[in-house]
């Protein structure tokens, strides 16, 4: 398994422009050939599953694709979504808000991915992961993935085996029905209540569906 680090995300290259979902695919792609690997299965999620299509749109030799959440959303599912989810500006401020903001805004995504979402001790880890990941895109200005086509038009281009992924509590939830109705070879799974995707003890949930779908 091979997972990277897209353009000005972990410790990629960080740039001060947003960067196309082409011009990410064209990157991976690259990357895929640096590293003599293809022809296998490929996994996108959220925003990085428009990537995802484009990897797949671009090379003919990814055999099955997994979207894990799709953002067909529309604008006012968007803005509930990211509704206490704190916009910046990051680094200091004079009123000391820097103080709290990112702590802030790190709890209300982990809510959005699971609205019955209470800090306890036992998922502090989970926590300090998730904003370190930040940390790591540089949070100031972190990178934008600029969807280069309307993924309404993209999806249907698809002929391969796609699996979507949705969980009943996730803010992406919306999107699934809409993905699906627009695949050639689609198939769909939902997870119940919220999302795997933050809870290690949920990791055999997750794969075993993802593994399936594979082995077929």
């Amino acid at each position: 398994a091979i997972a990277v680090d897209i353009i000005g995300y972990g410790q990629s290259d960080k740039l001060e422009r947003a960067v196309s979902s082409v011009e990410h695919a064209s990157a991976i792609s690259q990357a895929m050939d640096a590293l003599k690997v293809g022809g296998g299965y490929f996994i996108g999620g959220h925003m990085p599953s428009t990537i995802a299509v484009e990897v797949a749109l671009q090379r003919n030799d990814i055999r099955k694709l997994v979207l894990d959440g799709t953002p067909l959303l529309e604008a006012d599912e968007t803005a509930r979504m990211m509704a206490g989810v704190y916009p910046g500006p990051w680094g200091y401020q004079d009123d000391g808000a820097h103080e709290t903001s990112f702590w802030k805004s790190t709890i209300a995504v982990m809510k959005l991915w699971d609205p019955a979402f209470k800090l306890t001790p036992a998922n502090l880890p989970s926590i300090y992961a998730f904003m370190v990941d930040h940390i790591e895109s540089g949070t100031p200005g972190i990178a934008r993935i600029a969807p280069t086509h309307d993924m309404r038009e993209r999806l249907p281009l698809l002929s391969l085996p796609v699996l979507v992924l949705t969980s009943e509590n996730e803010p992406l939830r919306p999107a699934f029905e809409r993905t699906l109705d627009l695949l050639q070879n689609g198939r769909g799974h939902i997870f119940p209540g919220s999302h795997p995707l933050h809870y290690a003890q949920r990791a055999a949930e997750y794969v075993d569906v993802i593994a399936k779908f594979f082995a077929e």
